[in-house]
């Protein structure tokens, strides 16, 4: 920050604070003020194979250039090829940092490299290295990350006949006997980010890995060449099982047979055996390859096989690494498969079935070997292992076991273990750099689970007419302790993925793929988070800008990928000028400039270009609203301030002393403002066409700017860029509080243009393509949210050519209880008797609530009736002019109903509820509206067509166009119900169904307040015939629906089939504080809406994360019953009406064809889940004389 910029500002900005408080935003407090969530310890066991797979060449000379490159700068200088004895193998050290004792001068690499193959295993090995030094530097300089233990188990030989565990090797016969089964902890978790001893606990666990052999090498204390151990899934899993909940040692000690050991030399794990390293490091003999009995209880191994030194191992028992206190702790397993899987014995699928108290999981597995592997996987993945009904310590928190798999090849079984195991799909391993990647993605994920925030993004389809094609925006933002707070938009694609399940069915199952598109094509969502892959690439990023080349590796990024974070790639990068090779330009008239626009303060509806040359006349009309306080008379303040608005970096954000550069990052948070797309088709007098169609997104930023962005070059190459950037005049006072970016003073971040644009499209021979002269229009409208109480409509016919067609605000005639513009105005056509209808916009009054000096109002100040925001409107959608409106009290005399105006005395609370439009007769036109109101009222709203009226009436008098109270749900204290966001409409035969659910957007963290989701019965279904008895009946209250919580779980319940549901039905929203946050959708007689549940900080929650979670319900509209198994518990409950998509506020489920988009992790790790009967959903489009439902 430039000095002379803060001395000369701050007066300016105290007094702006002071005299104008801004409206400030509601439910960013939930990523404010947090305090760090508890993470626990993270564990990882790595499962290790292998087989000869591994023996795979990778490259034909170590000491090769060849080779070097093959392997990379990263991997190259850690390869451990040979010991200090020249012997072909592993020691635990990398070659180039060992003098050879042989050969004066010269390393292990030096002497021995030259010739040597270099295969899979040795790749496999250095990765470990690689990674688990970097993430013992991550977490040692992480304050955020607690502890990072990780652990290794390998498999057994397979010669055991019987039961496993019964067969105990005698070691105490002439002859030993023995055999091998299961698996065993090689390592048990080690602590490998205390500073301290991380370094000593790295070295031993690199030693333990090296000491196991290469398939395929006879060594001289082996019987033959040894080709690995099977890898078989369910042996690894519930010995490990048994480790941390402290049980039994099951197979662990099996392990006579291991690595085609001589009999002669004993067992596994005795002392004078076959795996004894002797070491030249004054590490002496140890048995490298035995269990780790340090993790052990009551044994005793009798090492020194004297005859009063009796074996014990029958009776052993792991301790458990889990610890009381540890709350939150992590556990993961990491598989690295290297061919297909073994079958376990039979001895372990009766032990996973035997009961809790006798060391199992209670699990019946059925179906073939790859379907038990998944379901017992699954299990883990479901159920809480830190709990004292498996025998382990209680500890806070749910320590459900995540499974990752990486394979040389993905197969049906990997895949199927990775999605059981909460990670979606395999990960495939082949090249070094592949590894490497992959690897270190795996850890980047499960430490930015527990370390990292990232806010929540908002997925939004592009659409083709009818039809949705494959490309998905994700709307994203970062909580910063300033003002300013990033954001960007990025895009991802759907694309088919091909699955077998473990029964061996193939399915094409669609997932959100990152870029490029490949065949498989990658996932670009977590499993565990439900947020970007920290190692994906985003469509429109371009990996050569420096903003992806630089990767701070403790915030998980990836060098050449954009991933989560804000401010790499996307649609920030795109912006002109802000890579090398496009330009910013300081005023409009540049070539290739960013072009910048306000409103010209001396010529309503036309736009000003907003230059940083900008003239004398038009800077002296912009000064008042720039400086609204003439606290800035140093300089040229306001032309400074224009190019900093422009992303000049005036200021020297930076710190490099130029001021001519662009500034750091170009774009603020778009925290509400879910990009709305349009599909311009081959536009006329472009060259773009049908396969590569012009398609653009609109949304607002809270920097207060209107954005337009380009999905794609006429080319068809990948673009994102911006092709204009709008701010009111209004919202020109923020920019240099923004430019100062001081942290937040009083109140946190402002809003600006933050409310979701809606499109009318007009495409008059219905080809598919936006041709002017045919007559067709795109017209696009836009609110401001809590930024205001402004509505702009602009005409982006030419998408490159913003108009501004008109805007109203609460002091715009008729307008007077327009509040903040929460509620995102519907376009649709409606009958006022003009041939073709007439494009109209309905919205609601908006909320009521921000501040008044330093104290709250409205809404947000308690439950007081509201006098502003209590409305409802319709405007011509070409002109803004007001059709009609119906109004609630204003604090003065009633008004009196006329054309335009409806008095409805009972509407007395704003609405910031989106209005849910009905065409009831199916003839293309709007005819009726709901709404809820943050009173918890609903209300009905008639908008009778021309050709329906009464004879003598007009079409809009008080006869035809009239709201009336279908539900009053509201109260005080915990029955305070708000609806913040619209209902969802479903026509049936007997009934109309409008479902919605509580909570109030506004105060997100209370719990105080009991919600519900409510599907209510309106069984008048016509207007025309009913109009006195709609305008008589009584309104529903709350106990006029039955709550089927507890009454109605599988629905056959004798309870429920004979339950009164004639009115509808309500399902309490059960968590504290948890309140609905969406709307609702229904599909094939199926709800779903999502819910949030914010972390209050009670213990019960410290290990929820600290900005809450969200959930996405699944019930039957006919009940409310499950209509899944979504909690994966094999009996039907309560709790299978929802799963967790991950944490902050989730957004709308989303249709997508005859599917539906999940947002957040989904449902099962699957984004897209299908609803079957669902027909192609219509969303998001325009048309005259088309449904604008």
């Amino acid at each position: 920050m430039d000095m002379q910029l803060a001395s000369k500002w701050c007066r300016a900005l105290l007094l702006g604070w002071l005299v104008s408080t801004p409206v400030w935003a509601d439910d960013t407090d939930i990523y404010l003020n947090n305090s760090a969530l508890d993470t626990g310890i993270t564990r990882i066991m790595l499962t290790l194979d292998f087989r000869s797979n591994v023996g795979s060449t990778i490259c034909n000379d170590a000491s090769s250039a060849a080779c070097e490159t093959i392997m990379g700068s990263r991997l190259y200088p850690e390869m451990d090829l040979y010991g200090l004895d020249g012997e072909r193998g592993a020691d635990g050290y990398p070659d180039q940092d060992q003098l050879d004792p042989l050969s004066l001068g010269n390393t292990i690499a030096d002497t021995y490299w030259g010739g040597t193959k270099t295969n899979l295993y040795d790749v496999l090995r250095t990765v470990l290295r690689v990674v688990l030094n970097d993430v013992s530097q991550q977490a040692a300089s992480n304050a955020s990350i607690e502890g990072v233990e990780v652990g290794v188990m390998v498999a057994h030989e397979g010669t055991c006949k019987g039961a496993g565990p019964g067969q105990i090797p005698n070691l105490k016969a002439s002859k030993p006997k023995g055999c091998s089964q299961g698996a065993y902890v090689l390592k048990g978790f080690t602590d490998i980010s205390d500073p301290l001893t991380s370094a000593a606990n790295l070295e031993d666990l690199f030693v333990k890995i090296a000491a196991i052999p290469e398939p395929g090498i006879q060594a001289s204390w082996m019987k033959s060449a040894w080709n690995g151990h099977s890898f078989k899934i369910r042996d690894i899993y519930f010995e490990f099982f048994r480790y941390v909940t402290g049980g039994a040692v099951f197979n662990g000690f099996l392990g006579y047979d291991d690595y085609n050991s001589q009999e002669n030399l004993g067992n596994l794990y005795e002392t004078d055996n076959d795996v004894v390293f002797d070491l030249l490091l004054g590490l002496g003999d140890q048995a490298l390859l035995s269990p780790d009995v340090s993790i052990m209880n009551s044994y005793n191994l009798g090492l020194s096989l004297m005859a009063d030194d009796t074996d014990n191992i029958s009776s052993a028992t792991y301790e458990s690494p889990l610890d009381p206190n540890d709350a939150c702790s992590g556990l993961y397993m990491i598989n690295s498969l290297f061919g297909t899987t073994g079958n376990s014995h039979g001895d372990t699928d009766t032990a996973i079935g035997g009961t809790a108290g006798s060391g199992g999981l209670g699990l019946s597995l059925s179906g073939g070997q790859d379907a038990k592997d998944a379901q017992l996987v699954g299990n883990m993945y479901n159920v809480d292992l830190g709990s004292s009904t498996y025998g382990a310590p209680d500890v806070p928190g749910v320590q459900n076991l995540t499974s990752y798999v990486i394979s040389d090849k993905v197969r049906t079984n990997t895949n199927a273990i990775a999605a059981a195991g909460g990670t979606g799909q395999a990960y495939p391993l082949s090249d070094p750099q592949a590894a490497l990647d992959t690897l270190s993605a795996i850890f980047n994920e499960i430490l930015s689970v527990s370390t990292t925030f990232v806010a929540a993004s908002v997925p939004t389809n592009v659409f083709n007419r009818a039809e949705v094609v494959d490309n998905l925006y994700f709307a994203l933002f970062q909580a910063e302790s300033e003002v300013r707070w990033n954001g960007n938009v990025k895009k991802l694609k759907i694309a088919d993925l091909e699955v077998t399940d473990p029964n061996g069915v193939i399915t094409t199952e669609q997932i959100i793929a990152q870029a490029p598109l490949t065949d498989p094509p990658k996932r670009a969502i977590s499993n565990v988070d439900g947020r970007i892959l920290t190692d994906a690439l985003t469509f429109w990023t371009d990996t050569t800008g420096a903003d992806v080349i630089a990767a701070d590796p403790n915030a998980g990024e990836v060098s050449g990928k954009d991933g989560r974070t804000i401010t790499r790639g996307g649609a920030g990068q795109q912006i002109p000028g802000f890579l090398p090779s496009s330009t910013l330009g300081a005023d409009n008239f540049v070539t290739g400039a960013r072009q910048v626009f306000t409103e010209d303060p001396s010529s309503a509806n036309d736009l000003l270009d907003l230059d940083g040359s900008i003239s004398d006349a038009d800077l002296t009309a912009l000064r008042p609203y720039l400086d609204p306080n003439d606290a800035i008379t140093d300089g040229d303040p306001e032309r400074e301030l224009i190019k900093w608005i422009r992303g000049i970096d005036a200021y020297d954000e930076d710190g490099d002393t130029v001021y001519t550069d662009v500034r750091p990052w170009l774009m603020m948070d778009p925290m509400h403002s879910r990009p709305l797309v349009i599909n311009y088709g081959a536009r006329e007098g472009t060259s773009y066409t049908a396969n590569n169609p012009d398609i653009r997104l609109f949304f607002g930023t809270n920097d207060g700017i209107f954005h337009g962005i380009k999905n794609t070059e006429t080319n068809g190459n990948e673009s994102g860029k911006e092709t204009f950037a709008f701010i009111p005049l209004e919202l020109l006072h923020w920019q240099k509080t923004l430019a100062a970016n001081f942290a937040q003073i009083a109140e946190p971040h402002p809003y600006g243009m933050d409310g979701i644009a809606v499109s009318y499209v007009y495409d008059d021979d219905r080809d598919g393509n936006i041709e002017p002269t045919d007559g067709d229009y795109v017209w696009v409208f836009i609110g401001q949210r809590r930024g205001g109480d402004g509505l702009y409509a602009f005409d982006l016919t030419d998408p490159d050519d913003p108009e501004l067609m008109w805007k109203v605000t609460s002091g715009t005639s008729g307008f007077e209880q327009l509040a903040l513009t929460f509620s995102t105005p519907q376009a649709v056509t409606l009958d006022l008797g003009v041939a073709g209808g007439t494009p109209a916009l309905i919205f609601a009054g908006g909320y009521n609530g921000g501040w008044s000096g330093n104290s709250r109002v409205g809404k947000d100040a308690g439950d007081a009736n509201d006098t502003i925001g209590n409305a409802i409107y319709v405007v011509n959608a070409e002109t803004g002019a007001l059709i009609w409106k119906a109004v609630g009290p204003d604090g003065g005399a009633a008004p009196t109903n006329s054309d335009s105006l409806f008095y409805q005395a009972l509407m007395t609370d704003s609405i910031p509820s989106n209005i849910t439009v009905v065409d009831t007769d199916s003839n293309n036109v709007v005819d009726r509206a709901y709404v809820g109101d943050s009173g918890g009222n609903v209300w009905r709203v008639e908008l009778t067509e021309a050709a329906y009226i009464a004879s003598g009436s007009t079409v809009t008098d008080e006869t035809n166009w009239y709201v009336t109270k279908l539900a009053s749900f509201g109260g005080a204290g915990a029955s305070d119900l708000r609806f913040f966001h619209g209902p969802d409409y479903v026509r049936t035969t007997t009934y109309d169904g409008v479902i919605l659910t509580s909570g109030d957007r506004a105060d997100p963290r209370e719990t105080t307040v009991n919600n519900y989701a409510f599907a209510i019965k309106d069984t008048f279904q016509t207007t025309n015939s009913n109009a006195a008895a709609i305008k008589a009946r009584t309104p529903l209250v709350i106990g006029d629906l039955t709550d089927i919580t507890d009454l109605c779980i599988t629905g056959a319940e004798a309870a429920c089939t004979s339950a009164d549901l004639s009115n509808g039905w309500k399902l309490e929203l059960e968590a504290s504080g948890e309140k609905g946050l969406s709307q609702p959708l229904t599909t094939n007689g199926v709800v779903l809406f999502t819910t949030y549940v914010p972390n209050d900080g009670s213990a019960g929650q410290q290990c929820t994360p600290s900005e809450g979670t969200g959930r996405v319900y699944v019930v039957n509209l006919s009940d409310g019953s499950v209509v899944f198994d979504l909690s994966a518990g094999g009996t039907t409950t309560k709790v299978d009406r929802y799963s967790e998509v991950g944490p902050g506020i989730p957004g709308d489920v989303i249709p997508y064809e005859d599917q539906v988009l999940i947002p957040g992790k989904g449902i099962g790790g699957k984004q897209i889940f299908n609803i079957p009967g669902r027909d192609l959903w219509r969303i998001y489009w325009r048309e005259e004389d088309v449904d604008q439902l």
